[in-house]
């Protein structure tokens, strides 16, 4: 059985008071199914917006169902000379004390069986093979502490 080099630098980050993850926590994934559920998977560059603007949908469509509704918005901006992109939505967000579990769990999806366009769990990783770091912020509603995961794309697939 191979084990992957452990690098911490390569490893995404959780930052917010309430989003921590006890070692318990902590899953080591090998690095051929990182790439098969990343590079291999998003193969045109494209793709990866197609995943995050799913995923925005995703979330305003829960946000209409569990209550006050925002105006369902997805805006996409892109910064030529800083080279981002940046996907924002006015959808449920993640509460900090199910960020840490949600945002790391790989292949588990509370959208599995429900109407939503994801359900797979691994639409998130799609930016792995194409960013040079990848930064998921959220907040849900109600929550006044924002919750940010971390990934440096390079040093991930430099360990790769």
């Amino acid at each position: 059985m191979k084990r992957a080099a452990r690098q911490p630098s390569a490893s995404p980050a959780i930052t917010g008071t309430g989003a921590s993850a006890s070692p318990g926590d902590l899953v080591v994934i090998g690095k051929d199914i990182l790439e098969l559920l990343s590079s291999a998977m998003y193969t045109d560059p494209l793709t990866i917006y197609r995943e995050y603007v799913q995923n925005s949908a995703d979330a305003i469509e829960a946000r209409r169902l569990d209550g006050p509704r925002g105006r369902g918005r997805v805006d996409i901006r892109i910064d030529h000379d800083a080279r981002s992109v940046r996907i924002t939505d006015d959808g449920t967000g993640i509460p900090v004390s199910e960020a840490p579990r949600r945002l790391l769990a790989i292949g588990g999806s509370r959208k599995r069986g429900t109407d939503a366009r994801g359900f797979r769990g691994i639409g998130r990783l799609a930016g792995l093979a194409y960013c040079r770091q990848l930064l998921f912020r959220t907040r849900a509603a109600g929550d006044t502490e924002v919750v940010e995961l971390r990934w440096d794309c390079m040093r991930l697939r430099a360990a790769l």
